[in-house]
């Protein structure tokens, strides 16, 4: 793939062009913004050598599994989500489709086939004079488990089986709650709330830590 930074978003005569260069800039200032975000073009246009496809890295804490015993297996990655923007974006009727690339353990995110990986999420704060730097804190708040939905009715959850496990399991005993984040730390400025785990927890620690560079 032979990508070059794209010009300013002004000097595209293409409507879809000039979107599609601020959503590069959006995303270059964003991950200025923090130390736990990054992200390269994945795909670009035949025309204008635009990308539409991006991969974006996530270096958080987040469940990407459950053992045995049903406890969490907990990552701090880096986690691979990827988002197309599709020729009809920003059109609410052609929103960015996000997925999962890396396995990822959460009621919001199928974690299996068919479908594995895609994400769940309301498009609905996607507008034509916003862009998808809102989508990518959004992923990274679904990966911390700062925000899910796990309840048993409309719009009911992406993954039914990580749901039962949250509501039946997780919950009671406080792997997680709506203000039980697994990774409480702020996306935008690199500062860990959670110590960083080196070592191996102890037998009774109610996570399995997988520590990955």
């Amino acid at each position: 793939m032979d990508f070059k930074t794209p010009k300013e978003p002004k000097s595209y005569a293409d409507p879809r062009d000039k979107r599609l260069a601020r959503e590069y800039f959006l995303l270059e200032e964003l991950c200025k913004k923090t130390s736990k975000i990054s992200f390269k073009p994945a795909e670009l246009t035949k025309s204008s050598g635009l990308p539409y496809k991006y991969r974006i890295f996530y270096k958080v804490q987040t469940i990407v599994g459950i053992d045995a015993n049903n406890k969490p297996i907990i990552s701090s990655g880096p986690h691979e989500a990827e988002i197309t923007l599709p020729p009809g974006y920003p059109a609410a009727s052609d929103p960015p489709i996000p997925s999962m690339i890396s396995d990822a353990w959460h009621p919001n995110i199928k974690s299996k086939n068919p479908g594995k990986g895609h994400i769940c999420v309301n498009m609905k704060f996607i507008s034509a004079a916003e862009g998808i730097d809102g989508l990518v804190l959004r992923i990274g708040e679904l990966l911390q488990y700062k925000n899910y939905f796990a309840e048993d009715r409309p719009p009911y959850p992406e993954d039914p089986e990580v749901a039962k496990w949250i509501r039946e399991i997780a919950e009671p005993q406080k792997f997680v709650a709506p203000d039980k984040p697994i990774d409480n730390s702020n996306l935008m400025d690199g500062v860990a709330v959670l110590p960083p785990v080196e070592n191996k927890p102890e037998d009774d620690s109610p996570f399995t830590i997988i520590n990955q560079s």
